[in-house]
């Protein structure tokens, strides 16, 4: 299903993600059901753009610690 866990995202990630439909994930025993409602390509390609610019400025301030460090 090409489902992708966004973990610690900046503010403009969680606000869109906060706009996502709650889905119910149900499990007996063994077994464990997710109920995922759809959402619109708009949205989903918000949130896709958000990240990837969140993980640029995540790898800029890696790349500034890093070039700080080393002498």
């Amino acid at each position: 299903m090409d489902f992708r866990i966004l973990i610690r995202q900046p503010a403009g990630v969680s606000a869109l993600a906060r706009k996502l439909p709650l889905g119910c994930v149900i499990g007996t025993g063994k077994t464990v059901s997710l109920l995922i409602p759809r959402i619109g390509s708009n949205l989903y390609r918000q949130i896709l753009e958000a990240s990837r610019v969140a993980r640029i400025d995540e790898e800029a301030r890696i790349a500034a610690a890093i070039s700080m460090t080393v002498h």
